[in-house]
This record gives C-alpha cells, sequence and structure tokens, in this order.
C-alpha cells in the first residue's frame, strides 16, 4: 500500500490577510519615518533661508558702521535705505608746527594742503590726483522743514552754504570732481594736497575728517522678492528710491537676498546722549517656510 503525502498552501483568506496586515505595518513605519524626515527638510529650510538673511543683515550692518555720520536716510516706504560709504577717517592738524603753516587746515579762507595727525591706514598710498574721492569735515546732515539737505551743512546738498555763517561759498564736502592726493613724505604726519583750494563750513571738535567715495543704496523690490546693493553713482539732494532712478546714474548693483516677503527699514539719528540707532526687519519664505529677523545697527553721529 502506497504512502500519499499532503502539500497544503495559502488559502485565499489567508493571502488577503497578509496583505492588510503588512499594508497596516508599512503604514505605521511610514509615519515614524517620514515625521523625521519632512522634519528635517524643514529644519534644512529654515537654516537655509536664516543663513541667507543674516548674511544680507551681516552685509548691511558693516555698511551701516562705515557711514558718514549723519549722512543715513530712509525713503518714506521704509524699504530704501542710504549711506555715504567712508574709505578712511582720520584727524586733521588744526594748528600748524614752527615754520610749517601749510600744515594746518584752515578754515578762515579756502585751502589746498594740510597734514592729518598720524597716518592713512585703510586707503593704499600714494593717492595721486584722483577724483574717485571726497572729503568731508563735520557733515551735520541738516535739512530744511520740508527735508531738503540744507546747502553747505548736508553731504547731499549740491549747492555751498549762501551764508554769512556759515561762510558763503563753504560746504561739509569738497566739490564732485576737485582731485585728491593722498601722500606719506615721511615722518609722523601723512599730507593731503587737493587741486582746488577748499573752504570747509565748520571746523570738528574732534578734528575729524572724513574720506568718502560712494553712496551706498539698499533697496527692497517685494514685487521680485530680492534686496539689491548699489554703489558707485553720484550724490544727490533726493534720494534715488527706485531701480530706474539709481541705473540712470549709472550705480553699480549686487543681489543681497531673494525669496523676501517683506522689508522695512527705519533711522533713528541720536543725539549727543545717545548714538544714531538704524534697524532693519527681513522675512524670507520658501515652501511654506518663512523666517523673520530683527536686527539694531548703532551707528555713529558725531560728526
Amino acid at each position: 500500500m502506497g504512502y500519499a503525502s499532503k502539500c497544503r498552501g495559502f488559502t485565499l483568506m489567508e493571502l488577503v490577510m497578509v496583505i492588510v496586515i503588512s499594508s497596516i505595518l508599512a503604514g505605521m513605519l511610514a509615519g515614524f519615518v517620514s515625521r523625521p524626515i519632512e522634519a528635517y527638510i524643514a529644519l534644512s529650510s529654515r537654516a537655509e533661508l536664516v543663513d541667507q538673511a543674516e548674511l544680507a543683515l551681516r552685509r548691511m550692518q558693516r555698511d551701516i558702521r562705515r557711514a558718514l555720520p549723519n549722512s543715513i536716510r530712509v525713503e518714506a516706504t521704509g524699504r530704501v535705505l542710504e549711506m555715504v560709504n567712508v574709505a578712511e577717517g582720520v584727524a586733521y592738524r588744526d594748528q600748524p608746527p614752527p615754520g610749517m603753516p601749510s600744515a594746518r587746515l584752515e578754515f578762515t579762507a579756502a585751502d589746498d594742503e594740510f597734514d592729518i595727525l598720524g597716518h592713512f591706514h585703510n586707503l593704499p598710498l600714494p593717492v595721486m590726483a584722483s577724483t574717485a574721492y571726497r572729503l568731508a569735515v563735520y557733515n551735520l546732515g541738516l535739512e530744511d522743514g520740508i527735508g531738503n539737505p540744507l546747502p553747505g551743512l548736508n553731504v547731499y546738498a549740491t549747492l555751498t552754504a549762501p551764508g554769512p555763517f556759515p561762510p558763503t561759498g563753504s560746504h561739509v564736502i569738497t566739490p564732485a570732481g576737485t582731485a585728491v592726493t593722498l601722500t606719506a613724505p615721511g615722518g609722523d604726519e601723512d599730507h593731503v594736497l587737493l587741486d582746488n583750494p577748499h573752504r570747509f563750513a565748520l571746523s570738528s571738535p574732534e578734528q575729524r575728517l572724513y574720506i568718502i567715495d560712494t553712496p551706498v543704496t539698499y533697496l527692497c523690490d517685494l514685487g521680485s522678492g530680492t534686496l539689491t546693493r548699489y554703489w558707485n553713482y553720484p550724490l544727490t539732494p533726493t534720494q534715488p528710491a527706485t531701480v530706474a532712478a539709481l541705473t540712470g546714474l549709472g550705480a553699480s548693483s549686487a543681489r543681497v537676498a531673494n525669496r523676501l516677503t517683506s522689508c522695512t527699514f527705519t533711522y533713528q539719528p541720536g543725539s549727543p546722549q545717545r548714538a544714531a540707532q538704524a534697524v532693519i526687519e527681513l522675512a524670507v519664505e520658501e515652501n511654506g517656510e518663512q523666517v523673520r529677523l530683527l536686527h539694531q545697527v548703532h551707528a555713529d553721529n558725531t560728526p
């Protein structure tokens, strides 16, 4: 009598149960795995947005701290910030050494050469007959009742002082196109020479002399979600507050930030008791993730 073995397989019901249980386990496992992955992606996106915004803030902070005192101005919408960049700040000689009357910066008349106390540190010398730099002394940044820069007393004013005080024809800044020569003749003091004599409006109590090169503007365009830095354009009494105005002045430009959803600049001029302060607020967004940063920068307002 032969022996017959029985071979059993899966029934349809068992197969369906296995598929159902496997689907449940896979769904549970996917929930455990996907949440950390989603959290990591969101964290990475936020970190990238924070890095971009902080990089823009650091760049703006550096420019604000290098700005000529009392040259910061904000356009009415709060989305355009302008300042004048200082290439070098030194102290001028206000008293001549024995036998060297030309070493003193004269304020009672136009002057074309004088010494500084010490040496230039930021500019590579010599600078020979350059029109890229202008000299500024005691910029008060004063405006009239409707916000126009006062002639002779504000670096943005194109006109000189009408007199009698400050003296007629004087200004806090040398005229555009004046050739500036900076040399180190040896000894303890460097020398400044202008191709045309200039009379500064007021002397600085701290004997501060600023060598400036260009205005700098930060412009937020929320339509394109960008923050752009502009430079290398002439000073103008009216603040250039549009892309067309800045490009029309021949300004160079560089993108500083993208994906902006809001942008606000404010400026408090300060007083003799406290420093000026610029406040920058930026918000950037991508893939539903938004980062908002607020930064306060103290600015020198003592000319």
